[in-house]
């Protein structure tokens, strides 16, 4: 249905679904061994903390976004927010509201959200938490050394330490998944989409979305009005996507087909 949750009108289906969508984005092994065990000792992995951390902040930021500038009651306005973030966060592309109604300080947010996607072991896409705690932790420890030249700081994730080939791994992904970000954007501006129907196209294919965040392609609408060479571009975009980006460039690769 093109209302697609909000049909319902229903919280109980919200919160359910809510539940499932969150489960979606965490690590599906370490929930595994969780309920073989200790269930809480999934909330001390520091990718899931930080996901569920995110994901509640921005949800109280939306909330309070909306009690100021659209008179939206406080229970409300957690409700519809909460379910338009974790959506958009894991992934999972449902709506109860048409959140591309909210202003630029929205769009802005969940254009980051879907581009940073879930947790890694889950069914979202993404960048991937655990590679941008990899790179803040870099970050910070680059930033100790400039202050601390003669001080010794060895990065960590997870109590292991963080050595240069994951480094180069993760920088790589990270640089890679921009440029066909941006490549993906410039091919839809080129084909006439405006700005926010590129960005967010390109960003809602990359990381297996669904919807866009304006009102050609936003939850309130699907992609009927995008033309078909736009559409062929934004499946390559949902494949690479999908599959991680090396699968794809690897298969592409003429020397891999020379052997």
């Amino acid at each position: 249905k093109n209302m697609s949750i909000g049909h319902f009108d229903s919280i109980y289906t919200e919160i359910v679904t809510i539940v499932f969508m969150l489960i979606s984005a965490l690590p599906f092994i370490l929930i595994f061994y969780s309920l073989r065990n200790n269930f809480m000792d999934l909330f001390k992995n520091s990718q899931v903390q930080f996901f569920l951390l995110l994901v509640s902040l921005i949800t109280l930021i939306v909330m309070f976004w909306l009690t100021k500038f659209y008179e939206v009651d406080y229970l409300q306005a957690l409700r519809i927010s909460s379910f338009a973030v974790i959506s958009i966060a894991t992934g999972s592309g449902f709506s109860t509201y048409d959140f591309s109604e909210w202003g630029t300080f929205t769009t802005l947010l969940f254009l980051f959200l879907m581009l940073l996607g879930g947790c890694s072991g889950s069914s979202s896409c993404g960048l991937k938490i655990f590679r941008i705690q990899i790179l803040l932790k870099s970050s910070f420890t680059l930033i100790k050394k400039i202050i601390q030249p003669r001080g010794v700081f060895i990065p960590t994730y997870n109590s292991n330490e963080i050595n240069e080939e994951i480094l180069n791994s993760v920088t790589g992904y990270f640089f890679l998944y921009l440029l066909i970000f941006g490549g993906l954007t410039l091919i839809l501006s080129f084909d006439g989409q405006d700005v926010l129907t590129a960005l967010s196209g390109a960003a809602a294919a990359l990381a297996n979305v669904g919807p866009g965040l304006n009102e050609i392609i936003g939850p309130a609408n699907n992609y009927f009005e995008i033309t078909t060479f736009s559409k062929f571009f934004l499946c390559i975009g949902m494949l690479v996507g999908r599959l991680e980006l090396f699968p794809i460039l690897i298969l592409l690769s003429p020397q891999l087909w020379k052997r």
